[in-house]
C-alpha cells in the first residue's frame, strides 16, 4: 500500500475550512470536512472514482444523530460494533458499481467513524483550529475491534491533561491546541480506512441476515424515490431485486414509499404486486380502495364522471366493504343519467328547430309568408333553448340560430313586399285587396294569420325603433 502524498494539499485546504467553523468539536461541518478529505485519500488508492459522487457521500455525512442512530441499530453503547455490522454489509452489496445510496452510506459511516475517534470535546476546539496541514498514513485494513481499541485509546491518552488545562484557565492554548492537527487527521485516516476496506479488502462470507439486506433495500428505495427520478429508481430497483427476494411485504413497504412521495401509478402497482404475492391482504386493500376514491372525488369536482364511476368502482373492486364508495359511485351514476337526459333534451330541441324550419321552407315556397315566418319564431325558440353544456350541440344551434333569424329578415322584406306591391299605399290599408288579388291561392284563415303576424311584426319593429330612441335597454 501506497501513502497518498497527493491528498496532503487537499487536507491543508480542509483544515483550513475547519478553521472557520465556531461549532463543538467534530460538529456537523468538521465531520462533513473529515468525510470530504477520506473522499480524496481514498479515491486515490481504489480504482472507484468515489469524488464523483461526493456529493451523496456528504448527503450521509450530514445525517442526524437521530437518522445515524435509525440506520445503526447496535449505535448506542456500542458504536465500534455498529461500524463493524455495516462494514459487513456493504462488502455484501455489490461494492464494484458504487451506487449514490452506497455512497450515502459511506457517508454516514465515515460521520460514525470520526465521531468515534474524536478527542475530549470542548465547546470552543473549532473556533481554534488553524490551518494545520494534516498527517497522512498508508491505508491499512481495518479489523474493526482491535484498530479501533488502539485509535480510541490515541484519542483519549491527553484527556486528563486537557481536563487539567481547562479547569486551569489555559484552555486550548494548551494540550488541546497543540494535539490539533494530529487528531484531526487521525479521524481522516479511520475513515479512509474503513472506507478502503469495504471497497478493496477480500469479501467476507454471511455474517449478513435477510433482515439487514432488507432493512437496506428498503432504505434505498426511500432514498431514490425522495430524489424522484424516474430512470434511476427503475435502475436501482434491478440492482435491489438481485439483492433481497420482493415479496408481499416489501412491495407493500415499497407501494408506500411511492405514495407518500407523490408516484401514484407506481405505487398501485406495487400494491397489486402485493395482492397477487398475498391475496386478500387487508391493509393493503384498503391503501388502493381509498386512493381510488380519492381519485373520483376529485373527478367529480371536475365534472369528468366517467373517470369518477369508473375510478369508485375500482374502489369498490378492491375493497367492496368501504364505507363510502357504492354511495359515490351510486351519486356519479345518477349524474351521468342526468346529464344524457340534458343531453338527449337538447338534441331534440335541435332536432325540432330543423322541422320548424323545414316546414318554414315549403310554406315560403307556396308564398305562404306568414305561416313561414310562424314555424320560424317556433324554430327559433327551440334553438334558443339549447344550453352551452354540451359544446357540440350548443355550437351547432348557434350556427342554426343565425340562419334562422337571417330568414325571417328575408321573409320579412319578402312579406312587406309583396303588400306593398299589392296595395301601393301600404299593406295594413289594403288588406282586402291582397286577398281579392290571392284568390283561391289565399284562404280566409292564411288571411287572418298573415295580417296578425304582421302585425306583430311591425308593432315589434316600432317598438323596438322606440327603445332604441329612448335608450330603453
Amino acid at each position: 500500500m501506497r501513502t497518498p502524498a497527493k491528498v496532503l494539499p487537499w487536507m491543508a485546504l480542509m483544515a483550513a475550512v475547519i478553521c472557520t467553523i465556531p461549532a463543538a468539536a467534530w460538529g456537523p461541518r468538521a465531520e462533513s470536512a473529515i468525510v470530504s478529505t477520506a473522499v480524496h485519500i481514498v479515491s486515490g488508492d481504489v480504482n472507484i472514482p468515489l469524488n464523483r459522487l461526493e456529493k451523496e457521500v456528504q448527503q450521509g455525512a450530514l445525517v442526524s444523530n437521530q437518522t445515524l442512530q435509525d440506520l445503526y441499530p447496535d449505535l448506542v453503547g456500542n458504536p465500534v460494533a455498529a461500524i463493524e455490522a455495516e462494514m459487513i454489509l456493504l462488502r455484501a452489496v455489490n461494492r464494484q458499481s458504487v451506487d449514490p445510496y452506497f455512497a450515502y452510506r459511506l457517508g454516514a459511516l465515515g460521520k460514525l467513524v470520526a465521531s468515534t475517534t474524536a478527542p475530549l470535546t470542548r465547546g470552543d476546539v473549532e473556533s481554534h483550529i488553524v490551518k494545520t496541514p494534516l498527517e497522512p498514513s498508508a491505508r491499512m485494513l481495518v479489523e474493526p475491534k482491535s484498530y479501533f481499541s488502539r485509535k480510541i485509546d490515541e484519542a483519549n491518552v491527553n484527556t486528563g491533561v486537557i481536563e487539567e488545562e481547562y479547569r486551569d484557565g489555559v484552555g486550548f492554548r494548551g494540550v488541546a491546541g497543540t494535539m490539533l492537527s494530529q487528531d484531526v487527521s487521525r479521524a481522516a485516516n479511520a475513515t479512509a480506512d474503513v472506507w478502503y476496506s469495504i471497497l478493496a479488502g477480500p469479501e467476507v462470507a454471511g455474517g449478513v441476515s435477510e433482515a439487514q439486506y432488507r432493512r437496506y433495500a428498503l432504505d434505498a428505495y426511500r432514498f431514490y424515490i425522495a430524489r424522484g427520478k424516474a430512470g434511476e429508481i427503475d435502475a436501482a430497483a434491478k440492482r435491489l431485486d438481485k439483492l433481497v427476494n420482493r415479496d408481499a411485504d416489501l412491495a407493500a413497504a415499497v407501494g408506500d414509499l411511492y405514495f407518500e412521495n407523490g408516484f401514484y401509478d407506481r405505487a398501485m402497482a406495487e400494491y397489486k404486486t402485493a395482492l397477487a404475492l398475498e391475496p386478500g391482504r387487508r391493509d393493503v386493500t384498503e391503501r388502493i380502495s381509498e386512493y381510488y376514491v380519492r381519485q373520483g372525488e376529485d373527478a367529480l369536482t371536475d365534472a369528468r364522471l366517467e373517470d369518477a364511476l369508473e375510478s369508485f368502482e375500482t374502489a369498490l373492486n378492491a375493497n367492496a366493504l368501504h364505507p363510502t364508495a357504492e354511495a359515490m359511485r351510486l351519486e356519479a351514476a345518477g349524474m351521468i343519467r342526468d346529464r344524457e337526459a340534458r343531453l338527449d333534451l337538447n338534441r331534440k330541441y335541435l332536432e325540432e328547430g330543423a322541422g320548424f324550419q323545414d316546414l318554414a321552407e315549403r310554406e315560403a315556397s307556396r308564398d305562404r309568408y306568414a305561416d313561414a315566418v310562424g314555424h320560424l319564431r317556433e324554430s327559433e325558440i327551440r334553438y334558443a333553448s339549447v344550453t352551452d353544456e354540451f359544446p357540440l350541440e350548443y355550437q351547432k344551434s348557434l350556427a342554426a340560430l343565425r340562419d334562422v333569424r337571417t330568414r325571417l329578415d328575408q321573409l320579412k322584406n319578402e312579406l312587406i313586399g309583396s303588400a306593398q306591391d299589392f296595395s301601393g299605399s301600404g299593406f295594413a290599408l289594403d288588406a282586402q285587396d291582397m286577398a281579392a288579388s290571392y284568390g283561391s291561392e289565399l284562404d280566409r284563415q292564411a288571411l287572418r294569420t298573415m295580417v296578425r303576424t304582421e302585425y306583430l311584426n311591425q308593432m315589434q319593429t316600432v317598438a323596438a325603433e322606440l327603445s332604441g330612441a329612448m335608450k330603453i335597454q
